[in-house]
């Protein structure tokens, strides 16, 4: 069982995850999702209340737009991974995680999947 936390911004993942009005906790058990909950967080708190709520809901996984160098660390070394750099729809986002295809830097959109080359802390760079 995996607990997967995407913010949100409407019904897409959230270009920032420290800005995010809600955040959607997934879990996902067998590759199928099992449940789902939305909660937002406190408004203008900083990212570490936001990482400790996620770490308090038992979140193993976050899948985000961009994230400062910061969160991500914090995450990492509270052993949440951390997929950034993903930039589209949440449900396929989420869809692609439950399928193993889901990596950093994919950019989901009517038009066909498009993947960017992800170059740590500069974000996306040349597309391949």
């Amino acid at each position: 069982m995996t607990k997967v936390a995407i913010p949100l911004f409407g019904s897409r993942v959230s270009p920032r995850f420290d800005c995010a009005p809600d955040i959607l906790i997934v879990t996902v058990e067998g590759g199928k999702v099992v449940d789902k909950n939305k909660f937002t967080p406190l408004r203008l708190a900083p990212a570490v209340q936001l990482i400790n709520q996620l770490i308090q809901r038992e979140v193993q996984v976050v899948i985000c737009g961009a994230i400062d160098c910061f969160s991500s660390r914090f995450l990492t070394q509270s052993g949440v991974r951390v997929i950034p750099w993903v930039t589209g729809e949440a449900d396929e986002a989420l869809k692609l995680f439950t399928e193993g295809k889901l990596e950093p830097g994919i950019i989901l959109s009517p038009g066909g999947r498009k993947r960017w080359r992800y170059w740590g802390a500069r974000g996306p760079g040349r597309r391949f």
